[in-house]
Protein backbone atom coordinates (compact mmCIF):
# COMPACT_ATOMS: atom_id res chain seq x y z
CA UNK A 1 0.00 0.00 0.00
CA UNK A 2 1.14 3.29 -0.66
CA UNK A 3 -0.60 6.06 1.62
CA UNK A 4 0.49 9.01 3.29
CA UNK A 5 -1.79 11.17 5.72
CA UNK A 6 -1.29 14.54 5.43
CA UNK A 7 -3.49 17.58 6.85
CA UNK A 8 -5.70 19.34 4.72
CA UNK A 9 -4.25 23.00 4.16
CA UNK A 10 -7.10 24.64 3.84
CA UNK A 11 -8.45 27.09 1.40
CA UNK A 12 -5.74 29.20 -0.08
CA UNK A 13 -7.16 32.39 0.21
CA UNK A 14 -6.99 32.29 -4.14
CA UNK A 15 -10.43 31.45 -4.47
CA UNK A 16 -13.58 33.30 -3.52
CA UNK A 17 -15.30 31.06 -1.30
CA UNK A 18 -19.39 30.53 -1.75
CA UNK A 19 -21.13 31.56 1.88
CA UNK A 20 -24.60 30.54 2.78
CA UNK A 21 -25.86 33.15 1.04
CA UNK A 22 -24.54 32.40 -2.42
CA UNK A 23 -25.63 28.80 -2.24
CA UNK A 24 -29.31 29.10 -1.72
CA UNK A 25 -29.26 32.39 -4.71
CA UNK A 26 -27.47 29.68 -7.09
CA UNK A 27 -29.46 27.10 -5.99
CA UNK A 28 -32.54 29.21 -6.25
CA UNK A 29 -31.80 30.22 -10.04
CA UNK A 30 -30.74 26.50 -11.12
CA UNK A 31 -34.36 25.42 -9.63
CA UNK A 32 -35.91 28.13 -11.67
CA UNK A 33 -33.87 27.15 -14.78
CA UNK A 34 -35.17 23.55 -14.47
CA UNK A 35 -37.77 21.13 -16.50
CA UNK A 36 -41.40 21.07 -14.49
CA UNK A 37 -41.55 17.40 -13.34
CA UNK A 38 -38.95 15.17 -11.51
CA UNK A 39 -35.48 16.54 -10.62
CA UNK A 40 -32.97 14.16 -12.15
CA UNK A 41 -29.17 14.52 -11.58
CA UNK A 42 -26.61 13.46 -14.10
CA UNK A 43 -23.62 11.46 -12.81
CA UNK A 44 -20.33 10.21 -14.44
CA UNK A 45 -17.80 10.09 -11.57
CA UNK A 46 -17.65 9.86 -8.13
CA UNK A 47 -21.44 10.73 -8.03
CA UNK A 48 -21.79 7.18 -9.33
CA UNK A 49 -19.48 5.44 -7.37
CA UNK A 50 -20.08 7.23 -4.13
CA UNK A 51 -23.74 8.84 -4.70
CA UNK A 52 -24.56 10.48 -1.36
CA UNK A 53 -28.04 11.52 -2.58
CA UNK A 54 -31.11 9.71 -1.92
CA UNK A 55 -32.81 8.68 -5.49
CA UNK A 56 -35.92 6.41 -6.21
CA UNK A 57 -34.77 5.67 -10.19
CA UNK A 58 -31.43 5.43 -11.73
CA UNK A 59 -31.05 4.79 -15.32
CA UNK A 60 -28.03 4.65 -17.85
CA UNK A 61 -27.76 7.74 -19.65
CA UNK A 62 -25.38 9.81 -22.30
CA UNK A 63 -24.23 13.13 -22.50
CA UNK A 64 -23.43 13.89 -25.75
CA UNK A 65 -21.01 16.34 -26.49
CA UNK A 66 -18.55 15.87 -23.60
CA UNK A 67 -16.30 13.89 -22.33
CA UNK A 68 -14.60 12.62 -19.41
CA UNK A 69 -11.57 13.94 -18.69
CA UNK A 70 -8.73 14.22 -15.58
CA UNK A 71 -8.51 17.71 -16.03
CA UNK A 72 -9.11 19.19 -12.51
CA UNK A 73 -5.77 19.97 -10.70
CA UNK A 74 -6.21 19.21 -7.22
CA UNK A 75 -3.63 20.52 -4.27
CA UNK A 76 -6.11 19.69 -1.63
CA UNK A 77 -7.97 16.03 -1.29
CA UNK A 78 -6.76 14.39 -3.99
CA UNK A 79 -3.57 16.07 -4.18
CA UNK A 80 -0.70 18.31 -2.40
CA UNK A 81 1.38 21.38 -3.35
CA UNK A 82 4.16 19.01 -2.94
CA UNK A 83 2.44 16.33 -5.36
CA UNK A 84 -0.33 18.13 -6.96
CA UNK A 85 -3.47 15.53 -8.23
CA UNK A 86 -6.17 15.45 -11.00
CA UNK A 87 -9.98 15.17 -10.58
CA UNK A 88 -12.66 14.05 -13.67
CA UNK A 89 -14.71 16.76 -15.40
CA UNK A 90 -15.98 16.49 -18.45
CA UNK A 91 -14.36 18.35 -21.61
CA UNK A 92 -16.15 19.49 -24.44
CA UNK A 93 -16.12 16.64 -27.58
CA UNK A 94 -17.46 13.13 -27.87
CA UNK A 95 -20.24 11.16 -25.48
CA UNK A 96 -20.08 10.46 -21.85
CA UNK A 97 -22.22 7.39 -20.90
CA UNK A 98 -23.25 7.65 -17.00
CA UNK A 99 -26.01 7.46 -14.81
CA UNK A 100 -28.88 9.27 -13.82
CA UNK A 101 -30.33 9.55 -10.32
CA UNK A 102 -34.22 11.09 -10.14
CA UNK A 103 -34.48 12.44 -6.91
CA UNK A 104 -37.74 12.12 -4.62
CA UNK A 105 -40.29 15.00 -5.47
CA UNK A 106 -39.87 17.57 -2.89
CA UNK A 107 -38.19 21.34 -2.77
CA UNK A 108 -36.37 21.17 -5.70
CA UNK A 109 -33.82 24.71 -4.40
CA UNK A 110 -33.04 22.55 -0.74
CA UNK A 111 -32.29 19.33 -2.77
CA UNK A 112 -29.93 20.96 -5.12
CA UNK A 113 -28.63 23.28 -2.42
CA UNK A 114 -27.57 19.92 -0.48
CA UNK A 115 -26.08 18.77 -3.72
CA UNK A 116 -24.06 22.65 -4.59
CA UNK A 117 -22.45 22.51 -1.08
CA UNK A 118 -21.06 18.85 -1.99
CA UNK A 119 -19.80 19.40 -5.30
CA UNK A 120 -18.20 23.06 -5.17
CA UNK A 121 -17.47 25.76 -2.68
CA UNK A 122 -15.96 28.73 -4.37
CA UNK A 123 -17.63 31.33 -6.74
CA UNK A 124 -15.11 30.56 -9.33
CA UNK A 125 -16.61 27.04 -10.04
CA UNK A 126 -20.24 28.01 -10.27
CA UNK A 127 -20.08 28.38 -14.01
CA UNK A 128 -19.26 24.12 -14.21
CA UNK A 129 -22.79 23.28 -12.51
CA UNK A 130 -25.34 23.64 -15.47
CA UNK A 131 -28.06 21.59 -16.92
CA UNK A 132 -27.40 19.37 -19.60
CA UNK A 133 -28.97 17.13 -22.12
CA UNK A 134 -29.20 13.61 -22.12
CA UNK A 135 -30.35 10.66 -23.87
CA UNK A 136 -31.59 7.16 -22.27
CA UNK A 137 -33.36 4.50 -23.24
CA UNK A 138 -36.87 6.28 -22.46
CA UNK A 139 -36.08 8.98 -24.22
CA UNK A 140 -34.42 12.44 -23.72
CA UNK A 141 -34.29 14.94 -20.97
CA UNK A 142 -31.88 17.48 -18.64
CA UNK A 143 -30.13 16.57 -15.87
CA UNK A 144 -28.42 18.70 -13.65
CA UNK A 145 -24.31 17.87 -13.75
CA UNK A 146 -21.30 19.22 -11.89
CA UNK A 147 -17.75 19.93 -13.34
CA UNK A 148 -18.77 20.41 -17.05
CA UNK A 149 -16.93 22.65 -19.41
CA UNK A 150 -13.89 24.04 -16.87
CA UNK A 151 -12.10 26.59 -18.03
CA UNK A 152 -8.75 28.80 -16.85
CA UNK A 153 -6.89 29.05 -13.57
CA UNK A 154 -6.71 24.91 -11.81
CA UNK A 155 -7.48 23.09 -15.46
CA UNK A 156 -4.98 21.02 -17.20
CA UNK A 157 -7.22 20.14 -20.40
CA UNK A 158 -6.89 17.73 -22.63
CA UNK A 159 -4.60 15.14 -20.74
CA UNK A 160 -4.69 11.64 -21.73
CA UNK A 161 -6.70 9.27 -19.70
CA UNK A 162 -4.17 7.30 -18.37
CA UNK A 163 -2.09 10.53 -16.97
CA UNK A 164 -5.50 10.95 -14.38
CA UNK A 165 -4.53 7.09 -13.33
CA UNK A 166 -1.72 7.99 -12.39
CA UNK A 167 -2.30 11.30 -11.08
CA UNK A 168 -5.71 11.15 -9.08
CA UNK A 169 -5.73 10.21 -5.49
CA UNK A 170 -1.66 9.69 -4.93
CA UNK A 171 -2.18 11.40 -1.60
CA UNK A 172 -4.67 9.86 0.43
CA UNK A 173 -5.78 6.68 -1.41
CA UNK A 174 -3.88 2.97 -1.61
CA UNK A 175 -2.75 2.13 -5.43
CA UNK A 176 -4.97 -0.77 -6.10
CA UNK A 177 -8.05 1.84 -5.33
CA UNK A 178 -6.26 4.55 -7.56
CA UNK A 179 -5.85 1.98 -10.45
CA UNK A 180 -9.85 0.55 -9.91
CA UNK A 181 -11.16 3.67 -9.90
CA UNK A 182 -9.32 4.91 -13.30
CA UNK A 183 -10.92 1.27 -14.61
CA UNK A 184 -13.78 2.21 -13.29
CA UNK A 185 -14.06 5.97 -15.31
CA UNK A 186 -12.99 4.10 -18.19
CA UNK A 187 -16.25 1.56 -18.25
CA UNK A 188 -19.85 2.39 -17.58
CA UNK A 189 -21.26 1.23 -14.55
CA UNK A 190 -22.14 -2.22 -13.92
CA UNK A 191 -25.11 -2.24 -11.55
CA UNK A 192 -27.02 0.13 -13.57
CA UNK A 193 -28.86 -1.53 -16.54
CA UNK A 194 -31.40 -0.88 -19.47
CA UNK A 195 -34.78 -1.85 -18.67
Amino acid sequence: MCHREELDPSPSGDWTQLNDDDFRALASRLSDEADEGPLWVFAYGSLIWKPALESIEQRRASAYGWHRSFCLDMVRWRGSAAQPGLMMALERGGRCDGVIYRLPDGEKPAQIERLLRREIDEDESVSSVRWVPVRTAQGSLRALSFWIGVTGRGTSLRQPLERGGKDTGTRMRPCRFRRRISLQHRQPPRNIRHP
